[in-house]
């Protein structure tokens, strides 16, 4: 069962900790004209993020108990904590009309983990491990535009360049480390985010550890941050690309100051 309590958040009160371009002039060139694009200089540090999103999911590129080869419709909400790195993804996938499973993607205390559930209670799938825990990882560094102060240069985040359109973001939470290279454009969106760290489990137990590409699309602001209200996430496999999920936001808020807030998992 995913548990989430969120207890007196509030984004009013004072900020001592709030961007500035004077946090930029060691950045790349680009990333330098993503922050200005995104948010207004004195923005408070985003502490927890929450958004609702629908759109279509295909389960995996393998067959497998519960894939399928066509799209299917699914809704979510996902919660995202950056003091500490976390995340929880909720999600329903109607495979037919009176059949659903729910999923849980999740990142919590440097630990990952995914498992889908036939009518919310029948088991199907239930992943963790190193590998896993790498991948979702990756996962919070790709949606990170969501909340954006979390990209700025931290004991945690490096920016490398590469040229004027792109710059690699290297992410250390704990024993884990991932990067990935952005792309962007002349106005200052990312279009893509690409990792060869990310990982996805096959049906015999094995891992495969493949470059993954995000697509953002549809910018727009929501709270003051112009955020991508589309992405699409795709594997890029040996025999060709497999696009799994493409989901549009329909909710978004976010919070430079909360009194307390728990994200879990129980049994």
């Amino acid at each position: 069962m995913l548990k989430l309590c969120i207890i007196a958040a509030d984004d009013t009160g004072e900020h001592k900790n709030r961007f500035s371009y004077g946090d930029l002039q060691d950045l790349p060139e680009p990333v330098q004209r993503y922050f200005k694009y995104c948010m207004p200089e004195g923005q408070p540090r985003i502490k927890y993020c929450a958004i609702k999103q629908q759109g279509w999911f295909r389960i995996r590129a393998n067959p497998g108990l519960i894939s399928t080869e066509g799209w299917k419709r699914v809704k979510a909400q996902q919660y995202f904590s950056t003091e500490e790195p976390a995340y929880v993804w909720a999600a329903y996938i109607w495979l037919a009309p009176l059949v659903w499973i729910r999923g849980w993607d999740c990142y919590l205390g440097g630990k990952g983990e995914m498992f889908w559930r036939l009518f919310s209670c029948i088991t199907l799938v239930d992943f963790g491990g190193a590998e896993i825990d790498q991948s979702a990882l990756v996962r919070y560094l790709s949606e990170a535009c969501y909340y954006p102060t979390a990209l700025l240069p931290s004991h945690r985040l490096i920016w490398n360049a590469i040229d004027g359109g792109h710059a690699k973001a290297t992410l250390i939470h704990g024993n884990h480390k991932v990067s990935g290279v952005f792309e962007f454009n002349d106005q200052g969106q990312i279009v893509t985010m690409c990792s060869a760290d990310r990982c996805r489990r096959m049906d015999d137990g094995s891992v495969s550890q493949d470059k993954w590409t995000g697509y953002y699309r549809k910018w727009e602001e929501r709270a003051g941050i112009m955020v991508p209200l589309e992405m699409e996430s795709v594997w890029n496999l040996i025999g060709g690309t497999f696009s799994f999920a493409v989901l549009t936001v329909t909710d978004y808020k976010c919070f430079s100051r909360i009194g307390r807030t728990s994200i879990s998992t129980c049994c």
